[in-house]
């Protein structure tokens, strides 16, 4: 049922009606923060390997330590994220605008 109502709402708006929702969802301030969390999803399996891919032995997870994992894996790649963005993505976009749009 919620699928349904969120169908709905979002063909409203690609329609031209509900321009208000239109006018959210096609901000231009989702475009950084859209990079950011595709380049997340792209780093958090390498991050996941990084934390426990050299364990050595067994371990009892309780709620509380699968919690504290989870917001450990988010935040680190969060920053090794916006990292590569910095080191990585930025450069080449720049140079792309360079070789395909010259002035």
């Amino acid at each position: 049922m919620l699928v349904f109502s969120l169908g709905l709402i979002l063909a409203g708006a690609m329609t031209g009606k509900h321009r208000l929702i239109r006018f959210f969802l096609a901000g231009e301030f989702w475009g950084p923060w859209a990079k950011l969390t595709f380049m997340t999803y792209l780093i958090h399996m390498l991050v996941y390997y990084f934390f426990y891919g050299n364990v050595r032995m067994s371990s009892n997870l309780n709620h509380a330590d699968i919690i504290w994992s989870f917001v450990a894996v988010i935040l680190v790649s969060y920053f090794v994220s916006i990292a590569f963005s910095i080191a990585f993505e930025a450069p080449f976009l720049h140079m792309e605008k360079f070789f395909i749009f010259p002035e």
